[in-house]
């Protein structure tokens, strides 16, 4: 779910540097709709993002950790509602509206490596499964190939099994 919001609001932020480079409507009104996108994106993955939160123990460092894109990503999509409240009373995006942007822009990236952090280093949301190795075509084949071989071996021939 985050990769909507993580995409479309900084998306908004490119449109208004075009609208400002260019006086063109249209990049003024591709700013606007995905930042409406953006933001409806971002209150279905704040929704999930809460489930997670709530889920992870009181005291626990990940917890702590976790404090951190809570607030940011509280401050950020707060930037975006009024950034996007000024754009409707000024029909686009002036100089305010698009500072609000890059301000929220540059919380949105800091929270989201937060975030990462929580993935990445604590392991949250991370489905656990059993490590398996990867193998070549045929190695199974070989690998059975040398166990039996290793046990066909006479037990005083010197090998031991670290050495098999």
């Amino acid at each position: 779910l985050v990769g909507i919001p993580i995409g479309l609001l900084p998306f908004s932020l490119c449109m208004d540097i075009a609208y400002h480079t260019t006086g063109r409507k249209a990049f003024a009104d591709a700013a606007y709709l995905s930042l409406a996108g953006g933001l409806g994106g971002a209150v279905a993955a704040g929704a999930a993002g809460a489930v997670d939160y709530f889920s992870i123990p009181d005291g626990t460092e990940a917890k702590q950790t976790a404090n951190t894109p809570v607030a940011l990503n509280g401050a950020t999509l707060g930037a975006y509602g009024l950034s996007l409240t000024l754009r409707r009373q000024e029909g686009g995006p002036s100089p305010a509206a698009t500072a609000l942007a890059a301000f929220a822009t540059a919380g949105l990236i800091a929270a989201q490596w937060y975030g990462g952090h929580l993935v990445y280093h604590h392991g949250m949301r991370v489905q656990e499964r059993e490590e398996e190795k990867a193998r070549l075509p045929g190695d199974r084949a070989v690998e059975a190939a040398a166990t039996r071989a290793a046990e066909a071996m006479p037990a005083g021939s010197g090998q031991t099994a670290a050495t098999r």
